[in-house]
């Protein structure tokens, strides 16, 4: 294999990794719930989301997109191996930059084609080239990558690969470079490709159908798992919303426009005015019911999701919502079916197990201390009134989780079960009900929990013995006391809510909106400034996890408002000369309301869209988000009763 100069791999990078992959463990049970056919697949997305936030898989073919998927799931679960990307589909408008870039660089168009291809040439315009990090995942991908038609193309590039299923499984003439020459198939490649031709998704195919592929037995299958990935991420394209003659979907123009740039009120008056003129419009409907529920707006978010449901009892997004909004409530018996008819059949089965009164809360305050900081965040928490254990949190994630050798300690009995392959063996997920989760002095009783272990009952992870989600913070009134090193919990009323208010007014915070968007995404608004300007708008706030960068800012942010940005390093390789389209950022500044940082570590990428429609995003625009980093001298209170975030500088009072 010949390889470049690279950066050796750092102890801080094997740290992250490992820490990825406990985390990837910790959330497969969520995973399991949301997508039982695609768990693995997306308990993988969320873990190396949170590794490697400024990725962007947008423009890549269907079949290289369930390629690369498919592969670093494998990587993930069966070798432990975490493969990132740090550029895939290009624009030809930034495919021509580079290489214009590269040519002023090296002094000539025959030296540039050495490193870099004119967009006619380049198999990033067509979405089939990944340039992928670390090191290590090169080395995985060359020796398994030919199972998913994936291969290294060119000798002075041992980042770059191509997804070719035309090559069936045998690998192409590789390349000195770029400008060497195309990378033909080898003659004896075989009937590979005519394989390939009978495992390619069909249209007609439902996405129930197409999920379903992904499992048999409770085993996964990797060419099942291509199959299905590729039919999922052309699902949007070809599959109807509604079967049949549906409702009217068009929503207004205006009204589309302000809810995509998160102006949420006005957004949520201009579709009343359509439901007055139009009371069957299902979109209107729906959206003015998804903009209630942002801000925990339960009478107007059931009102208007339920006029949705009437109009299409079967609408799977309309019905996911409406389940949310019960959760939110603790009324799980009533959400139960709504995720059924939502096509999540393990969140219905683990919420209708819940009897009683869920999230008890018995205490008044806790301050809880934070037992380590870096990579990420510990606290001491008591599982069913056994031995105080550590506890990260991330509100990235929904539920409570907890290692196997904690639930058994605790007496946990499991609602429901999965198996799934992992690091060449498997591993069980559970779901079911905890009586008692004691942080301090905050005690919460009858709470839903997942676990998983190994099939002879051991532990996956040992990093820490669980992961606290955003399920666990907002049926409390959390202090993210970052400056002080602890957190701060307070039962939530209106009293202790107006109380936080007032502290955080005497400590001059102002109150910030709070959106909390897909069951567990925080939003506020904050802006980025750079040499050419500023910009305000909806932001994503995430507490906890683990990550090296303040923000990260989304698609052509940086660019357009001058952000410095340092295009001569691609992260995770010194591959100096290799233009990349992730970069380290430094914004001049960047806000969220009081606080301030400037010239701070950041990511960016040009490609990475700002708006990711449902299923898979929240459908509104958000042009960055604010990470663990950032917070450290702040102490910084979410009021989800009255859905304001407060930052004031320093330790809690």
């Amino acid at each position: 294999m010949s390889e470049p100069r690279t950066i050796p791999s750092r102890p801080r990078d094997r740290l992250f990794a490992a820490v990825t992959l406990v985390l990837a463990v910790l959330l497969l049970p969520a995973a399991f719930v949301r997508r039982p056919g695609r768990a693995r697949e997306l308990a993988c997305r969320w873990a190396l989301r949170l590794r490697f936030p400024a990725e962007n898989l947008t423009g890549l073919t269907d079949g290289a997109l369930a390629a690369f998927t498919a592969a670093r799931t494998e990587a993930l679960w069966r070798h432990r191996q975490l493969i990132g990307l740090t550029s895939g589909y290009r624009e030809p408008l930034i495919q021509q930059r580079m290489f214009d870039e590269e040519v002023r660089r090296s002094g000539s168009p025959a030296a540039a084609r050495m490193l870099v291809l004119p967009p006619t040439e380049s198999n990033h315009v067509k979405g089939i080239a990944l340039d992928v990090r670390p090191h290590e995942a090169a080395r995985w991908l060359e020796e398994h990558g030919a199972r998913y038609d994936l291969y290294r193309i060119y000798d002075n590039e041992w980042w770059h690969f191509e997804y070719r299923p035309e090559c069936g499984g045998t690998p192409p003439r590789q390349r000195p470079h770029p400008g060497a020459g195309y990378a033909w198939c080898r003659p004896d490649h075989g009937s590979g490709a005519r394989q390939d031709q009978r495992l390619a998704p069909q249209p007609s195919t439902t996405i129930t159908n197409r999920e379903n592929a992904l499992v048999d037995d409770g085993v996964w299958d990797r060419r099942s798992l291509l199959r299905g990935a590729a039919a999922l991420a052309g699902a949007a394209a070809t599959a109807p919303l509604l079967g049949g003659a549906a409702p009217a979907l068009a929503g207004g123009g205006d009204a589309d426009a302000l809810f995509k740039a998160g102006k949420f009120e006005q957004a949520g008056r201009a579709y009343e005015e359509i439901l007055k003129k139009d009371p069957k419009n299902l979109l209107a409907a729906r959206r003015r019911g998804y903009v209630g529920l942002l801000s925990n707006r339960f009478p107007d978010a059931e009102k208007y999701l339920k006029m949705a449901l009437k109009l299409a009892p079967d609408d799977k997004e309309t019905n996911q919502l409406l389940g949310d909004c019960y959760i939110r409530q603790d009324k799980f018996a009533l959400s139960a079916p709504h995720w059924k008819a939502a096509g999540e059949e393990n969140y219905a089965k683990w919420f209708a197990a819940v009897r009683g009164e869920a999230y008890q809360v018995h205490g008044e305050t806790a301050r809880v201390p934070l037992q380590q900081m870096d990579p990420m965040p510990l606290v001491e928490a008591s599982v069913n009134g056994g031995p105080t254990k550590r506890f990260t949190f991330y509100t990235g994630a929904p539920n409570l989780s907890v290692r196997a050798s904690v639930a058994k300690e605790a007496g946990l009995r499991p609602v429901a079960s999965q198996k799934a392959d992992f690091g060449g063996g498997t591993v069980l997920a559970y779901w079911g009900i905890l009586d008692s989760f004691q942080l301090g002095g905050i005690e919460l009783r009858n709470i839903p929990v997942s676990w998983s272990a190994t099939v002879s009952g051991e532990d996956v992870g040992t990093d820490s013995d669980g992961l606290i989600g955003m399920w666990v913070f907002y049926h409390l009134l959390p202090t993210f006391d970052y400056a002080g090193r602890q957190l701060i919990l307070r039962r939530r009323t209106p009293e202790t809510a107006r109380k936080a208010r007032a502290a955080a007014t005497r400590a001059g915070a102002e109150p910030l909106p709070l959106w909390l968007a897909r069951e567990q995404y925080l939003h506020s608004t904050g802006s980025f400034a750079g040499a050419a300007g500023s910009r305000t708008g909806v932001v994503g706030v995430n507490f906890g996890g683990v990550g090296e960068i303040a923000a990260g800012v989304r698609g052509r942010t940086a660019e357009q408002l001058g952000i410095r940005t340092d295009y001569d390093r691609q992260i995770g390789t010194s591959a100096q000369s290799h233009p990349a389209v992730v970069y380290p950022c430094y914004p001049k500044e960047i806000h969220l309301g009081n606080a301030v940082a400037k010239e701070v570590y950041c990511y960016t990428n040009p490609n990475q869209p700002v708006n990711v429609p449902w299923p898979y995003g929240t459908g509104f625009d958000s042009m960055g988000w604010f990470s663990h980093c950032f917070w450290k001298p702040y102490n910084i209170t979410v009021d989800f009763t009255g859905m304001n975030l407060y930052i004031a500088r320093g330790k809690a009072t």
